[in-house]
Order: structure tokens, then C-alpha cells, then sequence
């Protein structure tokens, strides 16, 4: 019984101790600042398409510009399929790309395909939103401050413009 009993003391004072000591080290550790990497801004094509969607579609394109990620890395372009001329005239004042798109039986994908096959093919990444979609302000940074090497697609979490 002595035996066990000294074992165990033996043990908390070896966990006591132990602690102790990596706890006063990490206070007097002194880290040395990492120099920041020198930010690599990746270019983000961000493809919208709408289809007779013209009561949302210029509020959500306004709104995919306002990011805190340069503007020159990155080009909204809204794929107008059946939208009112009115309506067109007026996403064609905004800095963003307009292809019109007319389909016997409209999809999201022949939208997709189509811009995809007229775009230039300087884009790193494509961020896709639904005609009803809103970015966070800060959306396409941390997109990009997620990406590597390794990383070859990121899902965003989904909030429509309409709720």
C-alpha cells in the first residue's frame, strides 16, 4: 500500500512539476515577429446568372462590387437571360460585364458555359452566386486567404439577398 501511495505522489509531483515549468516558459518566451508574406491578391472572375430576375439582379450585381478585395482582381459578370431592357441598360452602367444569353430552355449551366467560353482565360477562380445571392463585405479575401496549392474549391455558405 506505501508503495502505490509513493507512486502516486511520485506521479502529481512529476505532472505538477512538469507544468509548472512549461507554464513559466511560455511567459518568458520572448517570439519572434514573422515577417508578413507579401500578400498574393489571385484574380476571381464572380459569374451571376439570372434568368427574368430583374426586380434583384441589379441590387445583388451593386452589392458584388462593394468588397474590401481589390477591385482589379476580381470581374463581376451577370449572364441576362429574358431580363427587360431597362433592366439591362442599367447593369450595363455599373463596372461589371453583361453577356446576354438567350435559350430555348434556360439553365443556370448553359448560362455558365456560355461566359465561361467567352471569357478570357487570365481568371484563377470563379466565386458563382445565384441571381439572388449576396457577398459578405469581406467574402473574396478570405477566400483568397484560404486558397493554396492544395486547396482546389471552397463552399461558401449560402444567404439570400430576399431574406
Amino acid at each position: 500500500m506505501l508503495l502505490i501511495e509513493f507512486l502516486l505522489l511520485t506521479y502529481f509531483v512529476y505532472v505538477v512539476a512538469y507544468t509548472t515549468v512549461f507554464s513559466m516558459g511560455g511567459l518568458l518566451f520572448y517570439q519572434i515577429p514573422i515577417r508578413s508574406k507579401e500578400i498574393v491578391f489571385r484574380k476571381f472572375c464572380v459569374p451571376i446568372p439570372c434568368y427574368k430576375e430583374d426586380q434583384v439582379i441589379i441590387d445583388v450585381a451593386k452589392k458584388a462590387l462593394e468588397q474590401s478585395y481589390p477591385a482589379a482582381s476580381y470581374t463581376v459578370v451577370v449572364m441576362a437571360d429574358s431580363l427587360q431592357p431597362k433592366t439591362l441598360t442599367m447593369l450595363r452602367q455599373l463596372p461589371i460585364r453583361v453577356i446576354e444569353v438567350n435559350f430555348e430552355s434556360s439553365t443556370k449551366v448553359k448560362s455558365l458555359n456560355v461566359a465561361l467560353q467567352a471569357l478570357p482565360d487570365d481568371y484563377d477562380y470563379a466565386v458563382i452566386l445565384d441571381a439572388d445571392n449576396v457577398m459578405a463585405f469581406s467574402f473574396l479575401e478570405r477566400m483568397n486567404e484560404s486558397l493554396s496549392s492544395r486547396v482546389r474549391a471552397i463552399q461558401g455558405q449560402r444567404k439570400p439577398k430576399s431574406k
